[in-house]
């Protein structure tokens, strides 16, 4: 999807989203971008990357166009895998780590490319 949002999406189209993100995620296409946090985030949340999976279908069961906390996707430029792709920001407790997890996603229709994965910083 390329449209550009000038306010946040509609709850179809992010329920679209999620559903598409689940799916990606169960058949095991999990992409992560050379340059993302995600592993340095992984060391402060303490878990093995190899979780990652079964941690993201957690929270995707109960993932909701509520919990989207972007104004409109935004676009990454830096990564090349990425680049043109919507990125999606989404807010959702965990759990597994006991508190509120951020994370930043896009997807295509090949793969779920994880972003960004820690605890939120919002107080």
């Amino acid at each position: 999807m390329t449209a550009d949002f000038q306010h946040r999406p509609p709850d179809g189209e992010l329920i679209e989203i999620i559903g598409k993100g689940k799916r990606l995620i169960t058949s095991g296409c999990i992409a992560i971008p050379d340059n993302s946090s995600v592993y340095r985030d992984a060391d402060e949340l303490e878990y093995s990357i190899d979780e990652l999976s079964e941690i993201l279908l957690e929270i995707f069961n109960t993932l909701n166009p509520h919990d989207f906390v972007g104004k409109h996707p935004s676009r990454r430029r830096d990564d090349p895998k990425v680049q043109g792709l919507e990125i999606y920001e989404f807010e959702k407790n965990c759990e597994k780590f006991n508190c509120i997890i951020y994370f930043k996603f896009s997807v295509d229709y090949e793969k779920f490319r994880l972003i960004t994965f820690r605890k939120s910083r919002k107080i």
